[in-house]
């Protein structure tokens, strides 16, 4: 985070602070698999809980997506971005966003809610690996979206990855949930001066754990596969919180695409408070675009410079809406940023053809 972009709301966080507390309702899937084929997804990352109204949401609702991903810092918990979070004042949160209407109604419309969590809702801003909250933050994740009493998300020792599969085998999406904060590497640098692009290969974005997981992951049969990382991945270096601090790491998941000869692959991504699609043409493997979309309350008015940028950006309050045509061929995706009220602001067409071995 350069610029300390997300100090944005601190007094708005002190007045919920003390806000009182009900029992949340599951928004788990009700399966990892649907009956049915995977069309339309909507995707949505950084909402600060206690403004309304919501107008992405309202639209989100209006789209009747499938599947509604939630790609980090869906809610804001740490104390003004600048101390780690505790306990009670995260379960707060969380229960304002529980009850506010334009979440409730995103609940109820849609089937199938895929989440992960970015720093705030991790419990310190731009936290890592020791963040002293985490495991507090882990728990009232879990039960918020409604993990069950035994699941390893609970008490996996690399975090809450996951993934769900979709559709039937024609059709089959694969969703791909991973945990950027858990076992990162601990930053140097600061947020306000940025964070130097380090070459080091012992500093690392995920545990060897969540890499042997997601290359078994990878070797699992899909058409389309939908990495949900809450940091960009496509985007070239700027000093901000991103894979590009971490070269080696881009390098090792590009490798493991083209070890695994995984086909499909298209990065979903959130953080920066404005929206836009990027993209990589590693030697070893297809293009690997990246669809950004943050801002479902709040924006940044100067976004990062983005070599691999290929839309946008659009620096406005956003939503995400990926579009998955199977009666083509090859098979289409539509990667779309819209704006909250529902337009069009970034988008690209990709061809299965084109991200396919």
């Amino acid at each position: 985070m350069k610029g300390m972009k997300k100090i944005i709301f601190p007094v708005l966080t002190l007045l919920v602070l003390f806000s009182s507390c009900q029992k949340e309702k599951s928004l788990s899937p009700e399966s990892q698999r649907l009956a049915t084929n995977v069309t339309k997804i909507n995707f949505a990352s950084c909402m600060l809980q206690s403004i309304k109204p919501k107008n992405s949401l309202k639209r989100i609702v209006e789209a009747e997506p499938q599947v509604m991903i939630w790609g980090g810092d869906n809610i804001y918990a740490d104390f003004l971005a600048i101390a780690p979070s505790n306990f009670s004042f995260m379960k707060a949160q969380y229960n304002i966003l529980s009850r506010d209407p334009d979440f409730q109604a995103v609940k109820s419309a849609v089937p199938n809610h895929l989440a992960t969590w970015d720093d705030h809702d991790y419990g310190q801003n731009d936290g890592t690996a020791n963040n002293p909250i985490k495991a507090a933050a882990r728990k009232l994740f879990c039960d918020f979206w409604g993990e069950p009493a035994n699941s390893v998300r609970r008490t996996n020792p690399g975090g809450i990855y996951t993934s769900y599969e979709m559709g039937d085998e024609e059709h089959r999406v694969q969703f791909i949930m991973l945990d950027l904060r858990w076992r990162q590497s601990n930053h140097t640098g600061t947020s306000v001066g940025g964070y130097p692009e380090n070459n080091d290969p012992n500093k690392v974005m995920m545990s060897q754990d969540q890499w042997n997981w997601l290359k078994a992951e990878l070797q699992k049969p899909a058409k389309v596969r939908f990495i949900v990382s809450s940091l960009q991945f496509s985007a070239s270096y700027n000093g901000g919180e991103a894979w590009s601090v971490y070269p080696k790491q881009v390098e090792k998941m590009q490798n493991l695409i083209a070890e695994t000869q995984a086909n499909g692959v298209v990065f979903l991504s959130g953080d920066v408070h404005f929206a836009d699609i990027s993209k990589r043409d590693p030697e070893n493997t297809y293009p690997l675009y990246d669809l950004t979309s943050s801002g479902i309350t709040h924006q940044e008015d100067k976004p990062y410079d983005n070599a691999n940028r290929i839309s946008g950006p659009y620096t406005q309050l956003n939503y995400g809406e990926i579009n998955i045509n199977w009666d083509v061929t090859p098979v289409q995706i539509s990667l779309e940023a819209h704006d909250q009220w529902g337009a069009i602001k970034c988008q690209k067409v990709v061809s299965l053809d084109e991200i396919s071995f």
